[in-house]
């Protein structure tokens, strides 16, 4: 199989203190921590969405959020205050979302987290009127 058929297209909006992802396609675990050390490398706005709606997260195990939420604790002092929102309407993403949250807490992380099904509860949560519209 062709890695190109594996891959997820990750699009990118920041809006003021705010970066959105949106996921579209097979995420994989390379691909999320390419766009982590990408964003955390740069200046990491304040709050961040993640937009998994159009996302297959099959490929996801709990050992690699695991993996992920020690490689971002390493760099969420730089977003003290901040809030990661994670869209995710389907139960497999919701419930990967819910592990997330719940990592973030066990760690003490310096920032809020929370999972929801829709971008509008989203959007309120993080405390914008709406977010960026990705097609």
């Amino acid at each position: 199989m062709a890695e190109t058929e594996t891959m997820a297209e990750i699009k990118t909006v920041i809006s003021g203190d705010v970066t959105m992802w949106k996921v579209i396609g097979i995420l994989t675990y390379d691909e999320l921590v390419n766009v982590l050390r990408e964003f955390y490398a740069g200046n990491p706005t304040k709050h961040v969405v993640w937009d998994l709606s159009a996302a297959s997260l099959a490929q996801i195990k709990f050992e690699d959020l695991e993996h992920v939420a020690e490689f971002v604790m390493q760099y969420l002092s730089s977003r003290a205050g901040g809030k990661t929102a994670i869209v995710a309407p389907d139960d497999l993403g919701f419930g990967l979302g819910r592990i997330v949250d719940s990592l973030a807490e066990s760690k003490d992380a310096p920032i809020a987290t929370h999972t929801f099904r829709n971008i509008s509860d989203a959007a309120k949560w993080i405390g914008v009127e709406a977010l960026p519209v990705i097609d």
